[in-house]
């Protein structure tokens, strides 16, 4: 049984060092974190959360130039997270709100750059596209509702990890990642009964990264 496990250990570790499947499919989960969102009205924080979320890869010949052997793949990403978040206002007229949450969904697409080692795949990533933002169970201090917009932000991630492939078609994937969202232009995100509105300026008003563990799916 000694050899056999040998064997079967030898046999992954050599698939891993040829890569994974040509299209790859890796749902993960993991924890969100964000800073204080600075607005006109004052600011808002938001908790450590959940998050979930999937990529949808599609690899690329290896690169056979000088140096280490790298590898390369297009990716499609998605991230869901639902933090909690809490508002102080610093602003005369600014609405009191009860504790609320965000939710928070990016819709990525970018690439990945992967060095294969003896078993296991260092790897960064960055990528591009859009996030939507939707507050949701805004209510004032006195428990009446908070008309509440949603809003759409360019957004941009940056991150990295490693990859163990365990077979041809099935791996493990650690990552870390930042995520920045931008504003071209101001964003109202609440509007009170008064009119007070709470205003995030243009520029980044935020800056998210998670840390995930993912499952590698290949055909």
């Amino acid at each position: 049984m000694v050899a056999a496990a040998a064997l079967l250990a030898g046999a992954a570790t050599g698939r891993a060092a040829e890569g994974g499947a040509p299209v790859e499919i890796a749902p993960y989960a993991g924890f969100l974190w964000g800073t204080t969102i600075q607005t006109q009205a004052g600011p808002i924080s938001t908790s450590v959360a959940a998050d979930v979320g999937a990529t949808l890869g599609f690899r690329l010949e290896p690169d056979r130039g000088p140096g280490p052997e790298r590898t390369g793949q297009l990716e499609l990403l998605y991230v869901y997270g639902q933090p909690a978040a809490s508002f102080q206002p610093s602003l005369a007229g600014a609405p009191t709100l009860s504790r609320f949450s965000i939710r928070y969904q990016y819709f990525q697409a970018g690439g990945l750059a992967g060095f294969p080692q003896e078993g296991y795949e260092p790897f960064v990533s960055a990528s591009l596209g859009a996030l939507w933002i939707s507050p949701c169970g805004v209510t004032a201090a006195d428990g009446s509702p908070v008309q509440v917009g949603d809003g759409w932000a360019f957004a941009a991630t940056l991150g990295g990890g490693v990859k163990w492939y365990l077979s041809q078609a099935v791996g493990l994937r650690l990552g870390a990642r930042l995520m920045v969202p931008v504003f071209f232009q101001s964003a109202a995100f609440f509007s009170g009964p008064g009119g007070a509105a709470l205003v995030v300026s243009a520029g980044i008003p935020q800056v998210q990264g998670d840390f995930t563990l993912g499952l590698i799916l290949g055909p």
